[in-house]
C-alpha cells in the first residue's frame, strides 16, 4: 500500500515551484537542479574553490575534510573507501557516483575512491541516508557524486607541478579550449611516489577528455573519456602497535614483492534537451592483476559495465525515468577455479517535489529488477518546512538495498597456507544470498544567515539480511570464510555544524558527529560494529591575509573498541591531524603548500595498516595561453 500511495502522490503532486536565485545548487538529492537552502540537512556540497584548495591528489583525502569516514590503508596506490553514517564493514552500503553513473566494483561492491585525482573535478555532492529510490543498489548510507567540469570557461591552459614527501612527483596539463563549435576540457597527469612502506611505490597516469557541443532548439551533446593507468607495490598489512613504532618496523611490508597493476575507463555520451530530457550511455572497465610470489598468487580480474537511462521532466516538479545495467565479470587464478559471471538491472522511478510555501514536499519511489533475485521497490519521502528565509526544518523517511556483489555470489574457492600471519584456510561465495534490506530515517534543522550557519541532524538506519562473511569452521588451526544472510545491525547518531562566515581571519566552521553503530550477535544481543569511532569532532579556518589565502582543520578522532566474531577485543587509540594549506599568487602563477599531520602524531585508520606522519606538499600553476 505504501507503494501506490506514493506512486499515486508523485501523480499529483505537480504545483509549480517557486525558484530562488541562490549561488549553492545541488543535483544528486533530486535529480534536478535544486537551491541547497530547499534540501533536507542531509547533504553536502564541497565546491571547485574548496576542492582546489585543500591542494590533495585524490577525492578521498576532500571528502574527509566534511567528516567523511574514509578507510586509508597508506599512501598512494593504496585503497581507499568511504563510509556514510554507518560503522563496520559498510563502504559496500555508499554509493559513489562519476557525473551520476555509478563507479561501484560489481564483484566487491565498493568504489576505490584513490582513482579520481582533483584535477578534473569541478564540485562534489554528498547526501547522506538511503536513496535508492533516485539510484538503486548501494545507497544504504548515502551517494558521493564527483561532478566534472561541464563547459570550458573560462577558456585557458595550464601546467601544474607539484613535489612532496616520500619523493612524490606530479605534473598535470588542465586545458579548456574550443574548437568550431565543441568546448573541450583536456586533462593529462603524470605522478609517481616512492611511498611511505616498504613495497609501497606507485606510478600512474591519467587522461581526461570532455567534449560539450550545442545542437541549438536541438538540445546539446556530451562526451566524457576517463583513463587510469597505475602499477604500486601493495605492501600489505603491519601488526606493530603504534606503542612500538620507531621508524622502521612500521614501516616492513606482509609481502615485499606483492605487486599489482591498475587499468580503468570510463566512458559517456549525454544527450540533454533543456530542462526537459536527458539521456545517457555509459560503459567502465576494469583490469586489476595483483600478483605476489611468495603468497602464490597471481590473480588477474576484468570487469565491464554497459548502462543507459532516460529521464523525463514531464510536468513542473515531477521526473520520470528507466535505468538499465549489465555487468561482466571474469577473474582468472592461478591453481583455482576461473569464473566469468554477468549481472543485469533495469528500473523504473518517479519523483515528485510539491512546494506550497513555507512546505516542501519530496516524494519519489524506484521499482530495480535484478536478474537473481527478481524485483524490489524503495519509496523515499522528504519534508522541508521554512520558517522563514533563514531557518528550516527538514526530515527524511526512504528505503535501501544492495544486491549481493559477485564476490558475494561466486567467488571461487581460494585457500591459502598457515603463516606467521595466521592459520591456513579458504574462502567462497554463496549463490543463495539475498539482498540487504533496510529503512533509513533524519531529522534536522538549519539556520543560515549573512554572518552564521547552524545546523544539527538527528539520523538512524536499520538494515537487515545484512551479508556476512564468518569462519564456520570449528577448528581453530584452519580457517573457512563463508557468506550469509545472518546480519542486522542498526546506525544510529547526530550530526551538528556551526560556521561564522567572513570574521575576524576569515571563516571557521566547527563539525561534530556522534555515531553509535551496533550489529546482532547469534545470542540477540548487539556489539560495536569494527572501526565505529563514538565522537568526531573538526575545527576549520580558511581565508586571507596579508595576499596569503589559507586553510587549516584540526580533526579530532575518539578511541575506537570493538569485539570480533570470537570475542577478541581490539583497539584503535584516540588521534588528534592537524592539517595547513597555504596559497599565493605572483601575478600569473599560483603557489601552494599544504602540510598534512603538522605535528607528526601516529595512528590508525584501519588496523594493522600504518600511516605516514608529516607530509609536505608543495605545487606550482603556470598559466601556459589562454
Amino acid at each position: 500500500m505504501t507503494s501506490v500511495f506514493i506512486i499515486a502522490f508523485c501523480i499529483a503532486s505537480t504545483d509549480t515551484i517557486p525558484f530562488y536565485e541562490m549561488d549553492r545548487v545541488v543535483v544528486t538529492a533530486t535529480r534536478i537542479k535544486t537551491p541547497l537552502f530547499w534540501l533536507p540537512t542531509n547533504v553536502e556540497l564541497i565546491t571547485e574553490n574548496n576542492i582546489y584548495e585543500c591542494n590533495v591528489i585524490t577525492v578521498a583525502e576532500v571528502i574527509e575534510k566534511v567528516l567523511v569516514d574514509v578507510s586509508n590503508r597508506g599512501t598512494r596506490g593504496a585503497e581507499r573507501s568511504a563510509r556514510l553514517r554507518e560503522g563496520g564493514d559498510a563502504s559496500r552500503h555508499v554509493l559513489v557516483m562519476f557525473d551520476g553513473q555509478s563507479l561501484n566494483d560489481p564483484f566487491l561492491g565498493t568504489a576505490d575512491l584513490d582513482v579520481i585525482i582533483t584535477d578534473y573535478i569541478k564540485s562534489i555532492e554528498i547526501v547522506k541516508g538511503p536513496i535508492s529510490s533516485l539510484y538503486g543498489t548501494n545507497a544504504f548510507g548515502g551517494a558521493i557524486n564527483i561532478i566534472t567540469q561541464k563547459e570550458s570557461t573560462p577558456k585557458k591552459t595550464f601546467l601544474s607541478i607539484s613535489m612532496g614527501t616520500f619523493d612524490t612527483q606530479k605534473i598535470s596539463l588542465n586545458s579548456n579550449f574550443t574548437i568550431y563549435n565543441i568546448d573541450a576540457s583536456l586533462v593529462i597527469n603524470s605522478e609517481g611516489s616512492d611511498g611511505f612502506r616498504e613495497n609501497s611505490d606507485y606510478k600512474g597516469r591519467d587522461v581526461f577528455l570532455s567534449l560539450l557541443t550545442s545542437l541549438k532548439n536541438l538540445g546539446s551533446i556530451r562526451g566524457k573519456l576517463l583513463l587510469h593507468d597505475s602499477e604500486f607495490g601493495v605492501a600489505g598489512m603491519n601488526c606493530t602497535t603504534i606503542e612500538e613504532y620507531n621508524g622502521e618496523s612500521e614501516k616492513k611490508a606482509q609481502f615485499p614483492d606483492a605487486r599489482q597493476w591498475r587499468m580503468k575507463g570510463f566512458g559517456e555520451i549525454e544527450y540533454t534537451k533543456g530542462n526537459f530530457l536527458n539521456a545517457r550511455i555509459s560503459t567502465t572497465y576494469s583490469n586489476i592483476r595483483y600478483k605476489c610470489n611468495s603468497a602464490y598468487i597471481d590473480d588477474n580480474s576484468i570487469g565491464k559495465k554497459y548502462s543507459g537511462d532516460l529521464q523525463i521532466n514531464l510536468l513542473p516538479g515531477f521526473i520520470f525515468g528507466v535505468d538499465i545495467q549489465r555487468n561482466e565479470f571474469i577473474k582468472q587464478s592461478w591453481e583455482e577455479n576461473t569464473i566469468s559471471k554477468l549481472t543485469q538491472n533495469w528500473a523504473v522511478f518517479a519523483q515528485s517535489i510539491l512546494s506550497k510555501e513555507p512546505i516542501r514536499l519530496i516524494s519519489g519511489i524506484r521499482y530495480d529488477h535484478h536478474l537473481l533475485f527478481g524485483g524490489i521497490t524503495n519509496p523515499r519521502i522528504v519534508l522541508i518546512f521554512r520558517f522563514s528565509k533563514n531557518l528550516k526544518l527538514s526530515s527524511t523517511a526512504g528505503r535501501a538495498f544492495r544486491a549481493p556483489g559477485i564476490e558475494d555470489l561466486y567467488s571461487p574457492r581460494s585457500s591459502w597456507p598457515a603463516s606467521e600471519w595466521g592459520p591456513a584456510g579458504d574462502t567462497q561465495g554463496n549463490p543463495d544470498l539475498l539482498p540487504e534490506t533496510g529503512w533509513g530515517y533524519d531529522a534536522g534543522f538549519e539556520y543560515e544567515s549573512k554572518k552564521v550557519i547552524f545546523g544539527v541532524s538527528l539520523f538512524k538506519n536499520q538494515i537487515e539480511n545484512l551479508i556476512k562473511w564468518a569462519d564456520i569452521d570449528p577448528n581453530p588451526n584452519y580457517e573457512k570464510w563463508r557468506p550469509s544472510n545472518i546480519g542486522k545491525s542498526y546506525n544510529q547518531g547526530i550530526e551538528a555544524k556551526i560556521k561564522v562566515k567572513e570574521s575576524f581571519w576569515g571563516s571557521h566552521l566547527l563539525i561534530y558527529k556522534f555515531l553509535e553503530s551496533k550489529g546482532k550477535k547469534e545470542d540477540g544481543s548487539y556489539k560495536r560494529l569494527m572501526y565505529t569511532s563514538p565522537y568526531r569532532l573538526t575545527y576549520r579556518i580558511s581565508g586571507k591575509a596579508f595576499g596569503v589565502r589559507f586553510n587549516g582543520d584540526i580533526s579530532y578522532t575518539d578511541e575506537v573498541k570493538w569485539e570480533d566474531d570470537f570475542d577478541f577485543p581490539h583497539r584503535l587509540p584516540t588521534y588528534t591531524v592537524v592539517n595547513l594549506s597555504v596559497g599565493r599568487k605572483l601575478k600569473d602563477i599560483d603557489f601552494l603548500l599544504s602540510v598534512t599531520n603538522i605535528f607528526d602524531n601516529k595512528y590508525q585508520t584501519r588496523e594493522y595498516y600504518p600511516l605516514p606522519g608529516r607530509e609536505v606538499y608543495f605545487k606550482t600553476v603556470f598559466p601556459l595561453f589562454d
